[in-house]
């Protein structure tokens, strides 16, 4: 047998190595996995980079990566993410392994920042917004997308409370499906949802339209929560100056003065087959502003941000909400025109410590088949039948049903896919119905029992001076009965006045959005809010707890039947036709039955109205609640109502005959770094002589320490009436912009406001000789052509839920103009102290 030579040794020596190392050799490339070193969860969008030859690569949502292997054998390949230590491992231990499974560690940004780079980022930085102009996405006048939207909203820690009575029949559930965040947390899906639609919009028409044509959803689910999902698509871009995330204004990196509020480091280059990309990262300069940390990759041929990560900073003015992360991914169309390709979103809110449970909101969108300024957009939307219209094509028997799966831009990760299978027998089982109908009992009061429902609980018991202590019980009909339909009626008792009262309405609901509404009361009457379709309730159990002293509570006895449709169209505009016929009839404090108005010679005062309401609210979004519509308003758009009444003296033998009408308008405005200011101008007129107060303009008055932003709150409640008035209501909450620079108030998030209302009012002769101040305890008079005004400041958002107020009366000073005789309607309180409870971001 003849030897082989050397060289033939040699070449089968290395086709063994080349097969026992098909990942190097066969690929070229490296092949790894990138995952939390704490909870094994995946990185995703981390980046892999040669230390030498600057050629690079990002994870995708799973945590993989493929690079070319470096050249140079003395190269390092460096793993990195934002809030992770960096990973370092030479080429030479790469070569020895098929599949790289890396474990970053967690880390906090600041440690990772390079104070000696300062100079390189601030010169990035620089370049970025000098381009602006030409990479910022356009707003095109005709858009069009295929759009993917995927939510998922999830509780927070919930394997910390399975051992709790109401969990125990879920525990098992819990367990199959809980999975981990990157910070160590677990979690428990409750929702989750898919959607597949052609999105049109124009900057022209001001109009958008989002034909929904593929849906899968499992969790706590319907069609007006992702109606109002589906409209909440977040229009912003990290280019913008100023970005508002749930009402509040972060300044953004990319902002022309971002360097007042930023530092930037620059960081890695990375070469890929996309081209040559530099690293900024960027950080807050001091704590306690609406500012973010993170970083960005950019273009260096064109300075274009390629993409970009925002992690909200932990010290921002904002409640609740512990966790913001954005993140932004850019694409070229066209050879210079760069749009957002991917968006994504997720935050954490728990109401008290972040640790404890919560829950953890998340949404994904996607861009694809872009076209800019085509005829089909632009005719789409000239046939779309309103401003913001969402249709549910997917639910049109005639249309071809289309999967969702086959239109994923990305893969689902594996807990995603178990989701739908565990959340639906989870809806299932019967310990989930109670639960959930114990918690809408307890927060929103009612309770059902099929096609019937009883509540609200908190209106069970309450207690006046007129009636003494009060019982009352509501009952109606539910979504199972007609969810387009529903009957409602109560019944009342005063065990001082020994009177029955209650209440009946109906409403019903068509398609075209046409609602009919019915209804009828036979009740005291404490007033109403001024510029709301309200009753001010007095018969619930917190009514009567925080009265001002020395201020005796007034009533009417109201008699009322009355009948009211609402058209909405699409334009945003609503007309709202309406009949009504009331008995009123004044009751004395001290006595049973109703008070003898001699004035009118008569006991009860009769009045029937033909009404006219127009309103136009651009913008405003109308979730379609089945007790009660649900009004979204968007953006600074303003409001604008008009309403006409015109009595009926014909029918019914009624006396009085007028015409009135009245105006308002609402608008809310953003100022940036100076908060939000809200402000109400309204304007009225009574055509008419001889009219009672009542039928007139009788302005809102606040009779208790719990401050209501609808009222004078230094005015008693039938204190002044008008025939013609004017007012605004004005309010600038400005946020911590003074408070910051005090470290106590920065650090509990202490907010500043300070507002005016003020309103002129007259009335003519006839109708102040008519409701002269004779009435006993009503004392109610006019302005006579004078103003009313009331300033105030004071500080919000403490312990996240409280306000107080600081409230002047400044004109006319309490007890001006009064009679000589000691009426109780009015006190000497020129400053007040009041306290109000909310819930706010």
């Amino acid at each position: 047998m003849h030897k082989l030579p050397a060289f033939i040794y040699s070449f089968l020596l290395i086709i063994c190595l080349l097969a026992t190392n098909s990942t190097v050799a066969q690929q070229g490339k490296i092949n790894g996995i990138v995952s939390n070193a704490n909870t094994l969860e995946p990185v995703a969008y981390g980046t892999a980079i040669w230390m030498k030859t600057h050629i690079g690569t990002q994870t995708d949502t799973l945590g993989h990566f493929s690079i070319p292997l470096s050249k140079d054998k003395q190269d390092t390949l460096i793993i990195s993410f934002v809030g992770y230590k960096p990973y370092k491992i030479a080429r030479k231990q790469i070569e020895t392994r098929e599949v790289l499974k890396i474990l970053l560690i967690p880390t906090h940004l600041s440690e990772v920042f390079v104070s000696s780079k300062m100079t390189k980022g601030y010169r990035w930085w620089r370049e970025i917004v000098s381009h602006k102009k030409y990479n910022k996405p356009k707003d095109y006048d005709y858009f069009y997308c295929e759009l993917y939207n995927k939510y998922e909203i999830d509780i927070n820690n919930i394997d910390h409370y399975t051992n709790l009575r109401f969990l125990q029949p879920f525990k098992d559930k819990i367990n199959t499906i809980v999975d981990s965040n990157k910070n160590g947390e677990k979690y428990f899906p409750i929702f989750f949802t898919e959607s597949v639609s052609d999105f049109y919009s124009s900057n022209l028409l001001h109009k958008t339209r989002n034909e929904i044509k593929a849906l899968k959803s499992t969790g706590i689910n319907n069609e007006s929560i992702l109606e109002y999902l589906e409209d909440q698509d977040q229009k912003t871009s990290a280019y913008d100056n100023f970005i508002t995330l749930f009402g509040k204004e972060f300044i953004s990196p990319l902002n022309y003065s971002g360097n007042k509020n930023y530092e930037y480091i620059g960081g890695d280059t990375i070469i890929n087959d996309d081209g040559v990309f530099y690293q900024l990262r960027f950080k807050p300069l001091r704590n306690g502003e609406n500012v973010f940390e993170g970083e960005c990759w950019v273009d260096t041929s064109s300075w274009a941000v390629k993409k970009i990560t925002l992690t909200a900073s932990e010290t921002a003015d904002i409640n609740y909400i512990h966790d913001i992360y954005l993140e932004q991914t850019y694409q070229l169309i066209g050879k210079d025109e760069w749009v957002i390709y991917k968006d994504f979103l997720k935050v954490k809110a728990a109401p008290l410590k972040k640790s404890t449970l919560s829950v953890l909101a998340s949404k994904t969108s996607f861009q694809k088949n872009i076209k800019t300024d085509k005829k089909f957009i632009r005719k789409k939307l000239e046939n779309s039948k309103g401003p913001n219209v969402i249709i549910h094509s997917y639910n049109d028997v005639t249309c071809k049903k289309i999967d969702v799966t086959k239109l994923r831009p990305e893969a689902l990760s594996q807990k995603e896919l178990q989701v739908y299978e565990i959340m639906d027998s989870v809806k299932a089982m019967p310990e989930y119905k109670k639960i959930r109908n114990g918690f809408n009992f307890f927060v929103g009061g009612y309770k059902k029992f099929g096609i019937i429902e009883i509540g609200p609980w908190y209106k069970w018991v309450s207690g006046n001076r007129l009636e003494g202590l009060r019982n009352r019980f509501d009952i109606s009909t539910t979504e199972k009965l007609n969810k387009n339909f529903r009957i409602h009626s109560y019944i009342a008792y005063g065990y001082k006045d020994k009177r029955f009262k209650g209440g009946a309405d109906i409403r019903y609901s068509f398609i075209n959005d046409l609602d009919v509404f019915a209804a009828y009361k036979n009740d005291i009457y404490n007033g109403r809010q001024k510029h709301i379709d309200a009753d001010i309730g007095i018969d619930n159990l917190f009514s009567g707890m925080l009265r001002r002293p020395n201020i005796k509570r007034k009533f009417l006895y109201q008699e009322q039947g009355l009948l009211r449709i609402t058209k909405r169209f699409p334009s945003s505009f609503s007309i709202t036709p309406g009949y009504s016929q009331t008995h009123y009839a004044l009751l004395w404090p001290t006595r049973k039955g109703p008070f003898d108005y001699k004035i009118f010679n008569t006991e009860r005062i009769t009045n029937v109205e033909l009404s006219l309401g127009l309103r136009y609210a651009p913008g405003e979004k109308i979730i379609d609640g089945f007790r009660k519509d649900i009004r979204l308003s968007k953006g600074t758009l303003p409001i604008l109502s008009l309403n006409y009444a015109q009595s009926l003296p014909t029918l019914f033998n009624t006396l009085y005959e007028y015409k009135k009408v009245d105006a308002s308008y609402y608008q809310k405005i953003l100022i940036p770094r100076w908060g939000i200011v809200k402000y109400t101008l309204y304007a009225g007129k009574v055509f008419g002589d001889g009219i009672p107060f009542m039928m007139l303009e009788v302005h809102p008055g606040n009779e208790t320490f719990y401050y209501n932003k609808f009222s004078f709150n230094l005015m008693n409640r039938f204190e002044y009436f008008s025939d013609e008035y004017a007012g605004l209501n004005f309010e600038h909450n400005i946020g911590q912009k003074v408070l910051k620079y005090i470290s106590v108030f920065r650090k509990i998030g202490i907010r500043q406001f300070y507002n005016i209302k003020t309103l002129w009012g007259n009335a003519n002769l006839t109708n102040k000789n008519l409701n002269r101040a004779d009435l006993g305890e009503y004392n109610i008079r006019s302005l006579n052509n004078g103003m009313y005004t009331e300033v105030g400041t004071g500080f919000d958002n403490i312990f996240n839920v409280f306000r107080i107020d600081l409230v002047w009366r400044l004109n006319p000073k309490a007890g001006d103009n009064i009679p000589s005789k000691p009426y109780l309607n009015s006190t000497k309180q020129n400053f007040g102290i009041f306290g109000s409870f909310r819930v706010q971001l």
